[in-house]
């Protein structure tokens, strides 16, 4: 899978990587074993994991760090078409 990350969002660099964190569990089929995986950046070091144990996978673990990776603190704000538009609201 190549999921497109967004920038650090504490050094604006354009490539942050993604990766396995522990390559020993792939495939450990174990309730105990975790499976982990990483999103960082290689230019300041930021970066985090998120494991899981079964039933949840690698892939879910893999899906849920992109996400977080991409998500910002303003991705809930709903902004009106007429701010978009640069237009004033009337009264």
């Amino acid at each position: 899978m190549r999921e497109e990350l967004k920038p650090c969002p504490f050094c604006g660099n354009k490539k942050p990587e993604s990766y396995l964190a522990h390559p020993q569990y792939k495939g450990k089929k174990n309730e105990s074993d975790w499976c982990y995986w990483c999103v960082g950046c290689p230019e300041c070091g930021a970066w985090f994991e998120i494991g899981y144990t079964p039933p949840k996978t690698l892939d879910d673990a893999h899906i849920d760090a992109v996400e977080a990776w991409n998500r910002r603190p303003n991705d809930d704000l709903i902004v009106s078409p007429l701010l978009k538009e640069g237009r004033k609201c009337e009264n």
